[in-house]
């Protein structure tokens, strides 16, 4: 493999500082004047595989770098006033005055490409690297060689390990991450390791997803490190797996926020189109759209692993083609693993069957527990406010505050049953609840009711339990649900500043208006 190396003492940055204040005279015989001089010089191995630089391919080129040295002047070990800092872009050499006295050093390494703002590399304090800090070092006359370790061996752009992950800053490298088929990416794979940044601006840029297929599909981990990717479009409307991972198997992303449009056929989610195996998406929201024929969510299309700590804004629509069943929810639209503390506001609508706020559809082994959804549910059959159809699996726990269900006429003879919780199917409900307010229309009959627990339609829990708009701004409602809003459960209560929300996950959504 290709590298850049600065090996010991043959890379080194020299300083001259300027003459010392007449009047300050501290090491007594020194003469008033007479220059302090220190040269800088870097030991151990620095190796680089940046995904990007302007010299490409890839590889940091000296010229690629920023080098900042930080002076902080110490009195008895104790910081004084602010730092004094000398950089240099590349090579050479960096000259420079300063008081002589105490200081603490440190020396950062920046790349110097990919954006208007340096990504901050390296600091040679930074001991997961090696480097080892100079603290309370004396600045005096006359020469004053110091070295700065930084680290055996050190990868300033990681190496795809979850102790070292590879670096995603900019349009660039989100675009590389599993692509590793040239060269000098062959290391940037499916099956390692990434973690972003810095936020992400994809305006103007034709995307493809990450892992583009169910055979193809990302196996490491994407730590979002709770940054954002916006305006991420994507539009595929004849290609299965869309998302920005088209899918996830037996992988991990988290801590992440997108933003955007995404359309596709079947298996199309904001985060993935499908998450399957034992897989994992946590942590992570999507605000935009979602447009497709079936398996659509506004987190994850299918999902086989977990999905948890996630929520969605904005639509999900299944546009129809034949009769199919479509399994459109706000969360995640198939659902045969685990989906667990997700919210949406998302409006969900299905052309032909299965629109649920939270899930579509259920499958046997499907668990859906502690969710809520607050956006409008549209479908030709089978339509719920947190799932469209239950078909053996559990859902528990759950509240639905969806402002209407609405039954529409489509191209499949109306049939199936719409409920405040869930549509229909064999399950098991426990502990789910729903607005009172709630409207259950019928397009095909022109009729529009409300509905309650006791009435006899409410076969299985189906509806739910009764909840007033006064008790679902109480949190009493919601710890009767079962929601965690403990010191390490996911959910905050947020009271009338907003719903709740899931902590250090995105921003606090507004009651909306049929709540207020």
């Amino acid at each position: 493999m290709k590298k850049f190396v600065f090996l010991g003492f043959l890379a080194f940055i020299a300083l001259a500082l300027g003459m010392f204040p007449a009047c300050s005279n501290p090491w007594g015989g020194q003469e008033p004047g007479e220059m302090a001089t220190f040269t800088i010089s870097l030991g151990g191995n620095v190796t680089g595989r940046i995904a990007y630089g302007p010299n490409e391919p890839g590889y940091p080129n000296v010229a690629d770098l920023r080098f900042e040295v930080s002076f902080q002047r110490v009195n008895a070990g104790i910081p004084t006033g602010a730092p004094e800092k000398i950089t240099q872009v590349g090579g050479g050499t960096i000259s420079g005055s300063i008081e002589p006295g105490n200081y603490d050093i440190t020396l950062h390494i920046y790349l110097n490409a990919g954006g208007s703002t340096p990504q901050y590399l390296y600091a040679s304090n930074d001991s997961t690297h090696g480097g080892s800090p100079i603290n309370n070092h004396e600045i005096k006359p006359g020469p004053n060689p110091i070295v700065i370790t930084v680290g055996p061996n050190l990868n300033i752009g990681g190496n795809g390990t979850l102790g070292d992950p590879f670096k995603v800053f900019d349009v660039d490298t989100l675009q590389r991450v599993g692509k590793g088929t040239g060269a000098w990416i062959g290391d940037w794979t499916l099956a390692v390791d990434y973690i972003l940044v810095k936020d992400i601006d994809m305006a103007g840029v034709t995307f493809t997803p990450i892992g583009p297929n169910n055979t193809n599909a990302f196996t490491g981990t994407f730590d979002g490190n709770g940054y954002t990717i916006r305006n991420l479009t994507i539009n595929f409307p004849s290609t299965d797996y869309q998302g920005l991972f088209g899918a996830i198997e037996n992988g991990t992303v988290k801590n992440l926020g997108l933003a955007g449009n995404i359309t596709g056929s079947n298996y199309v989610g904001g985060v993935a189109g499908g998450n399957l195996g034992t897989g994992t998406v946590q942590n992570c929201y999507f605000t935009g759209s979602v447009i497709g024929t079936s398996n659509l969510g506004g987190v994850v299309g299918t999902n086989n692993g977990t999905v948890q700590n996630c929520y969605s804004t904005g639509s999900v629509n299944g546009i129809a083609s034949g009769t199919a069943s479509q399994s459109i929810g706000g969360v995640v639209g198939g659902n045969y693993g685990i989906v667990r503390n997700c919210y949406s506001t998302s409006n969900v609508r299905s052309a032909n069957s299965n629109a649920g706020g939270v899930v579509g559809l259920n499958g046997t082994s499907g668990t859906l527990e502690n969710c809520y959804s607050t956006g409008s549910i549209t479908a030709n059959q089978r339509g719920g406010g947190v799932m469209g159809q239950n078909n053996g699996g559990t859902i528990r726990n759950s509240i639905a505050l969806n402002p209407s269900i609405t039954r529409i006429t489509g191209v499949v003879p109306n049939s199936g049953s719409f409920g405040r919780v869930t549509g229909e199917g064999v399950f098991t409900t426990t502990n789910n609840y729903a607005w009172v307010g709630m409207q259950i229309i019928d397009e095909t009959t022109a009729t529009s009711f409300t509905l309650a627990t006791s009435v006899s339609s409410n076969t299985g829990g189906i509806h739910g339990g009764d909840l007033t708009t006064a008790q679902v701004r109480k949190q009493s409602a919601w710890t009767t649900a079962l929601f965690d809003f403990g010191g390490s459960g996911p959910w905050e209560w947020n009271g009338d500043a907003g719903m709740p929300s899931l902590k250090g996950v995105g921003t606090v959504q507004p009651w909306p208006s049929h709540l207020q």
